[in-house]
């Protein structure tokens, strides 16, 4: 459970709870996933979905549903790395598709968290854009 703070020193703050599951296992590696709810309502605000192979990480999720603020998109995101830090992790891939208007907001997020961003090009009709960081 989290509290994050919406606004200013004394704005609204909200709480916010993760849920930590193992999804199944692959012949890649192990399936697991974050799930971010809100407390007040149960919303779901985001998702991150990531196989573990060894000591690579390969994202295949990182949804959010919420795009009120952009806070609650850092918090997944930190969230997430503290987790995969703590699973002693050393490099976490991902690819992404410009699929919608949101796909800026999640470079940006990736970025600012130290991930180096490439873009692959024009691949079926969306920009692709390969994601990595070495911890």
């Amino acid at each position: 459970m989290n509290k994050i703070k919406l606004g200013g020193f004394f704005g609204p703050s909200e709480k916010i709870i993760f849920e930590y599951k193992f999804e199944r296992p692959t012949t890649e590696g192990e399936v697991k996933s974050i799930n971010m709810f809100k407390e007040a309502d149960g919303d779901q605000l985001g998702k991150v979905e990531y196989v573990r192979n060894g000591n690579s990480i390969k994202l295949t999720v990182f949804n959010i549903f919420n795009w009120s603020t952009e806070k609650y998109a850092m918090v997944l995101m930190d969230k997430f790395l503290k987790l995969i830090r703590k699973e002693k992790a050393q490099v976490i891939e991902h690819d992404m598709y410009d699929t919608d208007d949101k796909t800026h907001n999640k470079i940006s997020i990736f970025k600012q968290n130290g991930f180096i961003v490439e873009n692959r090009g024009n691949i079926t009709g969306y920009n692709q854009y390969y994601l990595k960081i070495n911890l």
